[in-house]
């Protein structure tokens, strides 16, 4: 095993010639997240070279398992392993992926530390089992809801948080497994309340590195970070900062109409990004949520903030806070005012935004 998950070092002439097949064969495979996938196949062992790979699917997703399995899969593999070499969490997951494709235990890549994650063998047992989850990383979470005893509900909202979308270290990953167990002991009224509790109880983390969830109860918990979300309202904006922008397109969208008695119906829906502190701040402000607490992430590149906008006869209104990962081109959540979840005219003008930008949606959207 430690063969399999140590790094090589890269060795270039092996992604010069996978990178050459692919051109030759599946074109289409050529973008940035994929070009970053392919070092990491290139540093890996290979079950058999890669000129032999026969493209036998059309679609960019069965191309890019196609061709992992024809580099790895020594044994039949979920769908959902291949993704373990894109996203942010590729570095600790693709060599894991590797591994189990050659033969490998999963629970030894926990034993070892090389996954991060504390499973025990019957979740690792679960995580490969599983047939409909769209990702890796997915497929672990589901396992740790289900095995702490989680609800259907819990699990497809857990999955899609930011805290769930991101692999954590070791000391991390227990933090928030206790912290998940809390909330399969504390169920809430609204699964659209995880998002921001796990956004406040990140804060208090980073604040104190101390911090649990022993002994708290939800009312508290809740009340806190009501009181949380008002202090950052109130707290002076850092002006000037802005950020990079996420190379996506904006939108103005007129669905404008006549009524049944001939009247004009103006409906023009706008979709621009967030770009500086200020603006951001004044999002969350106004949107009563916690968004301007993604500053950083904004300014690191790793998720990108766009608000969604309705002009109709009454006046301008915001919609929609919507947030995209621009490494993944997939918009991971979308909440209007307190969190509310879309209302199906608002995910009318969020299709057709993600449409124009070739953007997938998170599940649940």
């Amino acid at each position: 095993m430690g063969r399999v998950l140590a790094a090589t070092g890269g060795d270039r002439s092996r992604y010069r010639e996978l990178l050459q097949v692919v051109v030759d064969r599946a074109p289409r495979l050529i973008e940035d997240e994929a070009l970053a996938a392919f070092e990491r196949m290139a540093d890996a062992p290979w079950a058999r070279p890669v000129s032999t790979w026969r493209v036998s699917a059309r679609g960019r997703d069965a191309l890019f398992r196609s061709l992992a399995e024809h580099l790895f899969a020594c044994f039949p593999m979920p769908a959902h392993l291949w993704t373990a070499f894109v996203g942010e969490a590729a570095p600790l997951l693709a060599p894991v992926a590797v591994y189990v494709a050659s033969g490998g235990s999963l629970y030894d890549t926990v034993r070892s530390g090389a996954m991060p994650v504390p499973l025990t063998r019957r979740m690792c047992h679960d995580v490969l089992s599983q047939r409909g989850e769209s990702t890796f990383l997915g497929a672990i979470r589901r396992a740790q809801v289900r095995a702490a005893g989680g609800t259907l509900g819990l699990s497809q909202t857990w999955t899609q948080t930011r805290i769930g979308r991101q692999l954590h270290d070791r000391q991390g990953e227990e933090f928030w497994r206790d912290v998940l167990a809390w909330l399969c002991r504390n169920p809430t009224a609204s699964n659209a309340a995880i998002g921001p509790l796990l956004d406040y109880i990140a804060h208090r983390r980073g604040e104190d590195a101390g911090f649990s969830m022993k002994g708290r109860t939800l009312p508290a918990v809740l009340r806190s970070m009501r009181e949380w979300h008002t202090d950052l309202a109130r707290d002076r904006v850092i002006h000037g900062v802005r950020f990079t922008p996420s190379g996506l397109q904006p939108m103005t969208l007129d669905r404008s109409r006549r009524d049944g008695a001939g009247n004009h119906v103006k409906e023009i829906w706008h979709v621009r990004e967030i770009l500086d502190s200020k603006s951001l701040f004044d999002e969350g402000r106004v949107m009563r949520h916690c968004v301007y607490s993604y500053a950083r992430q904004i300014a690191m590149g790793h998720t990108a903030v766009w608000t969604l906008t309705l002009e109709d006869d009454t006046g301008h209104w915001r919609r929609l806070t919507i947030e995209v990962c621009p490494l993944r081109r997939r918009i991971v959540q979308a909440r209007g005012r307190s969190n509310r979840p879309p209302e199906a005219r608002d995910m009318i003008a969020l299709r057709a935004w993600a449409g124009r930008n070739n953007l997938t949606l998170m599940a649940g959207l």
